[in-house]
């Protein structure tokens, strides 16, 4: 954002089908970037929380056989979404 400020009164043309149209600045060529790089940090830390889940039981249709603590577990995961029977809880 600070080089769409630095270069907000230098002109360059803006194009439309190949052809110039309306005037344009390289500061708003420079802030059309930064906003599009904003919009994709949201949509990866969108994507990151929705595959941020513990896995554990979610191909198991019938339990663990083996004697663990699920809660514990989750509790000292680095999961920060659990998903048990369905429900979602936030540690």
């Amino acid at each position: 954002m600070a080089m769409s400020e630095r270069y907000k009164n230098v002109l360059m043309p803006g194009y439309t089908h190949m052809q110039i149209a309306m005037p344009s600045s390289f500061g708003l060529w420079f802030a059309a970037y930064a906003e599009s790089l904003l919009d994709d940090l949201l949509q990866l830390k969108s994507s990151y929380q929705l595959v941020d889940k513990n896995p554990l039981g979610s191909a198991a249709g019938y339990g663990c056989s083996f004697p663990i603590v699920l809660l514990l577990h989750c509790q000292n995961s680095p999961w920060m979404f659990v998903c048990i029977l369905g429900k979602i809880l936030i540690f």
